[in-house]
Formats: structure tokens, C-alpha cells, sequence
């Protein structure tokens, strides 16, 4: 009996044991583990730091905790600081992976291979916009080692198909040069002149009314960064940044225009180009949402002196240096530590933002999902016919966002070989513009060009020390 007894007895402190220890391993499965995630400044409430916790913690039962990558950022600190700042986070294993800081910014990062190689993670890369996979891969020597969950700031060419239509011209193909955008602008000015029509070639608004300096600098680096090319090569410009400054050179000489032409500036931006008496405009995605997205076009209207409503057909393009099916644009970032001890979470996330799930936050909350960009609208980085369907039906289709989409190629933004001095930089390329603005009258194009260039070039190398 009471052997018995004993045998119960074991039998069931054998069987709390069991649960003792079940319940041990369920408490550590069910623990919330701690994930640290970088983030360019973490108290601006514009990328809704608090929804992106809230979404993570509920989805993988972590606790996030952010670290700003900017913290230590000082007001004369330039570009190459704060990516040498990121190094170091990383380095000293702060961060298990880094979100929604601008990709060129991690220049450094890669080239010191400090992040992890995701070339062969992620899961989706096959409905993955071609021009960010191509962009990282340029910057990882064929290797992902980050990847954007979003597009934006798209550069695009907005054309008046009614003023095409009067001149008997086609509209321009989908993907052109810019020495051929250029010899266009010319055409359509010939056959203004010779059917006496009051129409322009470009909505290029390049100098204030009472000013004597042009705000061009802004609008050619933009485009610049597009060529798909570092802007110097032995301490001057590129051969692609020096034959696009020739090329946006001539664009200023013989069409730009000063505010007071332009109805004294009372449209933000180039946005006369409405009122239907230009037939081209430069600019980005933001215009399309502007222009054609009918539920944003009411709540842009509601807030703006002068209204904005196109009553002509538009058709869109894109610029590159050589015609390719390049897109420029900006996009931030997802990467991960090299050195986390979270991998495969982190692997987890990272797909996470690249799902077909998550694209449908990016279109279905626009004006909350900005954890990786502080533009109004962004594009999410995945797409396929049902992403695309909801995006067109924004612009009561009349416009296909499989434009946005339908492209090989994504131009590199370069960082390492730019002057430290960004207001030097700006200063000096809008001052050469100035002068051939101002000279248009007395001065012949093609020497003007070459004296504000030379101009640029001999700055640029003071500032560079040489």
C-alpha cells in the first residue's frame, strides 16, 4: 500500500513538473521580446510614430522601442556627417534594423557592409517596383542591402494635348531624352510663331519679379539626380551633369520666365500651366494628385485663392538622359543590422511592409501611413493589378498609375562626391543661371552657357579646395 502510495505520489508531482514546465515555456514564447528600430527624427508626430508601434507590437508581440538616428545632428553638421552618425549606431549595435531614413543617406552604411545582405529575403520581390530594386542593388554592387517600402516624388512631364492637337503634333513618347525634350520645346515654339497662336512651349517660372537671383538651383538638382550619375568625376561636374546643365541652360535662356509673366506668381509652383496656355510643364507625382486625383483636387481647391481645374486632356512622360526607361525618384528605406541577434524577425518585418497587406495601408491611409515619408502621397513600393485598380480609381481613371510602375530602372542618388557646403553648391548654380538669365538679350546662348558654367565649375573647386 504504501508503495502504492509513493507511486501516486510520483506520478503526480511527474505530472506538475510537466505543467510546471509547459506553462514555463509558454510564459517564454508569449514573452514580448524588446526590437530596437532606428528612425530619422522620432518626436515629429508628421510620420506617426505611434501608429507604426501600435501596428508591430499588435502583429509580432514585440515591444518597440525607436531610436532618432538624428539625435546627435548639430545645425553646420552636413550629409556625410549624419551617415557617419548612422554607422556608428550601428556599429555599436543600438539598433536591430533602421527605418524610413532616406537610401542614399545609407551610402556609407552599405559600403562598410554593416547591413544585411536581403538579396534572396524577400518574399515579394517579383511585384517589387523595378526602379527601387534596381536603385538598391547599384548602391549594394549588385547585392540588396536595403530596400524602400515606398515611391515618391516622382519627376514627370506634364503635356497640353489640346495645344499638341492645334500645332499637329503627336504627343511625345512615354520616355524621351532630354536633348530631344529640348529640340521638341523648339518645334513647338516654330509652330506657335508660324500660326501666330499666344501659347508657350514651358511653364518654367525661374525668377522673382523684384529679385535679382533665380531659385533654379532646386529644380535642376532634382532633375540632375535622375541622370544616373555622380555629379563630379577629377573635381568637375560629370559628363552627364555637365551636358544636362548645357541642356537646362538652354531650357532658361529661351524659356523661362520671371513671376511677373507668369500672372505675377499668384499660382504656387508652375501651376499656370492650368490655365491652358502652355504646353508643357515639369514636375512630380504630387501634380498628378493635384491635377487628377478628384478627392484630393476639392480639398486643394477649399484652400488655395486661385483654384486649380484642367479642362484639357494631359499626357504624361517621363525625362532621362538617354531615353531609357529610367524613373527619377525618391525613396527611403528598410534595413537591418548586420550585427542584430533578432534576424529573423527583423526578416519577418521587413517582409512585412513589402506585403500586398500592407500596400493596401499605404493607399487606404495615405495621410496617416507616412512612417517612411514626410510627402503627402507616396506609393507603395509593392503593386499588382488590384493595387494599381484602387490607386486609378483615386483619379476617376484618367490616369493609369501603371505609369508609376511601368518602368527598369531607378537613377542612383550619389552623396559622397558633393560638396560639403549644400548652400555653396545652391548659391553658385543659381548665380550661373542668373547670368545667363540676365544676359539673353546681349549674349549670344552658347557663350553665355559656357561662361556660367565655367563659372560654376571654377567655385565648386575652390569650395573643394583645389
Amino acid at each position: 500500500m504504501i508503495k502504492n502510495s509513493l507511486k501516486k505520489v510520483m506520478i503526480l508531482l511527474s505530472g506538475l513538473v510537466v505543467v510546471f514546465s509547459m506553462l514555463f515555456f509558454w510564459e517564454k514564447s508569449h514573452e514580448k521580446r524588446d526590437i530596437y528600430i532606428g528612425v530619422p527624427l522620432v518626436n515629429n508626430k508628421i510620420y506617426r510614430y505611434d501608429l507604426l508601434k501600435k501596428d508591430l507590437e499588435e502583429q509580432f508581440n514585440v515591444e518597440v522601442n525607436f531610436v532618432d538616428l538624428y539625435k546627435d545632428i548639430k545645425p553646420d553638421d552636413t550629409e556625410q556627417d549624419l551617415m557617419e552618425d548612422i554607422c556608428t549606431i550601428l556599429k555599436t549595435n543600438e539598433v536591430d534594423m533602421i527605418l524610413g531614413v532616406p537610401s542614399h543617406q545609407l551610402e556609407y552604411a552599405v559600403s562598410d557592409k554593416l547591413l544585411l545582405e536581403i538579396t534572396d529575403e524577400i518574399l515579394n520581390i517579383e511585384n517589387m517596383h523595378k526602379g527601387v530594386i534596381d536603385r538598391s542593388k547599384k548602391m549594394g554592387d549588385g547585392k540588396l542591402y536595403y530596400v524602400s517600402p515606398v515611391v515618391n516624388h516622382i519627376s514627370l512631364l506634364f503635356q497640353n494635348k489640346k495645344i499638341l492637337q492645334e500645332l499637329n503634333m503627336e504627343p511625345l513618347p512615354e520616355y524621351m531624352s532630354w536633348e530631344t525634350f529640348v529640340n521638341i520645346l523648339d518645334k513647338v515654339q516654330e509652330c506657335i510663331n508660324d500660326k501666330n497662336l499666344e501659347y508657350y512651349p514651358l511653364a518654367l517660372s525661374v525668377k522673382n519679379a523684384n529679385e535679382d537671383i533665380l531659385f533654379s538651383a532646386y529644380d535642376f538638382q532634382t532633375l540632375a539626380y535622375g541622370l544616373d550619375s555622380k555629379i563630379f568625376e577629377d573635381d568637375e561636374f560629370s559628363e552627364r551633369w555637365e551636358n544636362f546643365y548645357r541642356l537646362f541652360a538652354k531650357i532658361i535662356y529661351k524659356y523661362g520666365k520671371d513671376l511677373e509673366e507668369m500672372d505675377n506668381g499668384i499660382y504656387p509652383k508652375n501651376y499656370i500651366y492650368a490655365e491652358g496656355n502652355y504646353a508643357f510643364m515639369l514636375g512630380e507625382s504630387y501634380d498628378v494628385e493635384v491635377f487628377l486625383n478628384e478627392s484630393f483636387n476639392e480639398e486643394y481647391n477649399r484652400t488655395v485663392p486661385i483654384k486649380i481645374n484642367l479642362d484639357f486632356p494631359i499626357e504624361i512622360s517621363y525625362i532621362s538622359y538617354d531615353g531609357s526607361k529610367t524613373q527619377n525618384f525618391r525613396d527611403t528605406s528598410i534595413s537591418i543590422n548586420q550585427g542584430t541577434l533578432e534576424k529573423e524577425l527583423t526578416l519577418e518585418i521587413l517582409n512585412y511592409f513589402l506585403s500586398k497587406e500592407y500596400a493596401y495601408k499605404i493607399i487606404d491611409t495615405r495621410k496617416e501611413y507616412s512612417h517612411f515619408s514626410n510627402s503627402l502621397f507616396s506609393y507603395p513600393t509593392y503593386y499588382d493589378e488590384d493595387t494599381i485598380a484602387i490607386l486609378n480609381k483615386s483619379y476617376d481613371e484618367n490616369f493609369d498609375a501603371h505609369l508609376f510602375y511601368d518602368i527598369e530602372y531607378g537613377s542612383r542618388i550619389n552623396n559622397t562626391d558633393q560638396t560639403n557646403d549644400s548652400y555653396l553648391f545652391d548659391t553658385s548654380l543659381n548665380e550661373s543661371f542668373t547670368m545667363i538669365y540676365n544676359n539673353r538679350e546681349n549674349k549670344e546662348i552658347n557663350n553665355v552657357i559656357e561662361e556660367a558654367l565655367e563659372y560654376v565649375q571654377n567655385k565648386l573647386k575652390k569650395a573643394k579646395g583645389k
